[in-house]
């Protein structure tokens, strides 16, 4: 078996030879070596490794979404990468730490389209929301930070602000028990819905990434990276809002609600944003009418009707209002319809119908927000109270 110290010793001897190629910055990613290091070299540090009792260590260890992988054939890159900034014996007493490493603190960090602030603030679940330019300039941070600087001449409004999570003292397991991305983040965005009625933010890609930077040198980055699950179109106008910290309360009781409850208004609200992002006014009347369902629909009875007659009753003040709501959804579900039978495209005298659905849409699903449960229905059409959830 090697010792730490015939590591040491062969770092040392070999670390002349690396640096009289004026190698001081070499490449910490997962590029492998840097091309100018003799083959020799990292071969003979890479046997050492297959026969350390530590270092020829195989196989995963995740901190909630962030992957770690353990090989000894990259053992030579981290030592040697290492070793030529902060010298030989430091470099072996960074890496024995990342290999014994059992909890660590993880960060999670997402685009997000669609929103504009006018200062960075942050949510009871732990979610901040920022400017882009101002998260960690990590591997994953930098490369995502360098790409939304490039000068564009018309697409600069499309460019994110960030969504950061971090999550202290994750356990390290041997198997996923969760993904690159953070189901609080998703959530928060997500929240955003009820905050204006143009509000429609989407998240991008993500990433997690270790607080601690000397962990985080160790990393496959790509490993930890997750796409966009938003199927929506790419937004085809700017935001025309700005989030305010005055909008965070009726994010906090979208984020306060039972689990129950806020399943079903998390499909509803996604739903919503996706028809908001629209530019056919079918699609739009589509994604808004599955919203409503979501939200009022049950195995009875006729759903137009019903879908018609529930948001009446839930959000109508008075008997002209609760007509005007009714009519409303009624000519918003036709349209629907129409659209989901192929009987119709879209034509600009949907507009009206298109915009005052979909305001309905956010009424309704503010107003399950504000009861904290879906009404029992049956019970719900008759005057009296009693909810579901």
């Amino acid at each position: 078996m090697t010792s730490d110290q015939a590591l040491v010793d062969a770092l040392d001897r070999i670390l002349p030879v690396v640096s009289a190629y004026g190698l001081r910055d070499i490449d910490t990613s997962y590029n492998g070596m840097h091309a100018a290091v003799p083959e020799s070299i990292e071969t003979a540090i890479g046997k050492l490794a297959f026969e350390h009792v530590l270092f020829a260590r195989k196989g995963n260890i995740v901190f909630g979404g962030k992957l770690l992988h353990f090989n000894p054939q990259q053992v030579p890159r981290l030592l040697i990468n290492k070793a030529v900034r902060v010298g030989t014996e430091k470099a072996l007493h960074w890496l024995t730490r990342v290999y014994t490493m059992e909890r660590a603190d993880i960060r999670y960090v997402a685009e997000v389209f669609n929103l504009r602030l006018e200062a960075p603030y942050a949510l009871s679940n732990g979610v901040r929301f920022e400017t882009f330019d101002s998260i960690p300039n990590t591997k994953m941070g930098g490369q995502y930070k360098a790409y939304h600087r490039r000068p564009s001449s018309f697409f600069n409004w499309a460019r994110p602000i960030a969504a950061v999570h971090e999550i202290r003292n994750v356990r390290g397991v041997t198997k996923f028990e969760g993904f690159a991305r953070s189901d609080e983040i998703d959530l928060a965005v997500i929240a955003h819905v009820l905050a204006h009625e143009e509000a429609a933010p989407f998240v991008g890609s993500s990433w997690v990434e270790f607080v601690d930077d000397e962990l985080e040198e160790a990393d496959m980055p790509r490993a930890s990276a997750s796409m966009s699950r938003y199927d929506g179109p790419d937004p085809g106008h700017p935001p025309t809002w700005s989030m305010g910290i005055d909008e965070t309360p009726s994010i906090e009781a979208f984020l306060q609600l039972p689990k129950a409850v806020r399943d079903k208004v998390e499909v509803a609200a996604s739903r919503l944003i996706m028809a908001r992002n629209r530019v056919s006014l079918s699609n739009a009347a589509l994604d808004g009418s599955i919203c409503l369902e979501s939200l009022l629909s049950d195995s009875q009875g006729e759903l137009t009707y019903k879908l018609a007659l529930r948001a009446a009753l839930l959000i109508g003040s008075d008997i002209e209002e609760r007509k005007k709501v009714r009519k409303q959804v009624q000519e918003f579900y036709r349209l629907r319809g129409k659209v989901a039978h192929g009987e119709h495209r879209s034509d600009p005298n949907d507009s009206t119908v298109v915009v005052d659905g979909m305001k309905v849409c956010a009424r309704v699903l503010s107003r399950i927000v504000e009861l904290k449960a879906i009404p029992h229905w049956p019970d719900f059409e008759i005057g009296e109270a009693r909810t579901m959830a």
